[in-house]
């Protein structure tokens, strides 16, 4: 369902309604997503603790999530993402929520393995400056192959999706095979040590985040 808007002060792009809605119907700011979030049966809250967060990041800010290898090229993961800053006691300080679809939080989980495995190369956001008038940014980051063909065979990813995927990799395949796997074959030695003391890191983040919380719920 489309929804319009010419109220000053309302984003004047297309809205549309997250439930069904009867003409009549009072609209509540609930009801009602942006474009670029629209509510699918696949999208679920992924919380990520091992991005480098912009300084100023804040609760309801759009953003992108982007790559960039040890050699300076520098790619978008997913784009234009409302971003939620858990607080545990206050505002966490590395850790934010952020909805995703199966095939995003597929390629998130690839270019976190990847960012792991380089030495050098980090994940970070940048923010939009203004979210209402700017459209979401096209990703640029290719999966690998393997990853690629998990989300052609993964039933809670659309067919739709799928189509859109499968061209969008198809044309710009040349970055995976030649920029990407170029990169990553030079860390072939050292990856598996990277990446365990990636994800060693990121565990042990996160069960100090979980403690904080649980001490917070018990008053300690």
């Amino acid at each position: 369902t489309e929804i319009f808007s010419d109220n000053i002060g309302i984003n004047l792009n297309t809205l549309y309604a997250k439930i069904d809605l009867k003409k009549g119907t009072t609209i509540t700011a609930g009801m009602i997503t942006e474009s670029s979030e629209e509510t699918t049966a696949d999208l679920r809250m992924q919380e990520y603790n091992m991005i480098k967060l912009s300084t100023q990041l804040a609760t309801n800010d759009y953003i992108d999530i982007r790559l960039r290898m040890p050699s300076g090229l520098d790619y978008i993961v997913v784009s234009k993402k409302s971003v939620e800053i858990p607080v545990i006691g206050g505002e966490s300080s590395n850790t934010i929520w952020v909805k995703l679809s199966e095939a995003e939080t597929l390629a998130m989980s690839n270019a976190i393995v990847e960012a792991y495995t380089m030495n050098g190369a980090i994940l970070y956001t940048t923010t939009y400056t203004e979210p209402g008038m700017q459209d979401a940014a096209t990703p640029t980051y290719v999966p690998s192959a393997n990853v690629q063909n998990l989300m052609n065979q993964n039933p809670n990813i659309l067919q739709e999706a799928k189509n859109a995927l499968f061209t969008r990799y198809n044309s710009t395949s040349s970055i995976r095979t030649n920029n990407i796997n170029g990169e990553l074959s030079q860390y072939q030695e050292e990856a598996q040590g990277n990446i365990s003391n990636g994800v060693s890191s990121e565990v042990t983040s996160a069960q100090e985040q979980r403690k904080s919380y649980l001490d917070a719920l018990a008053g300690n």
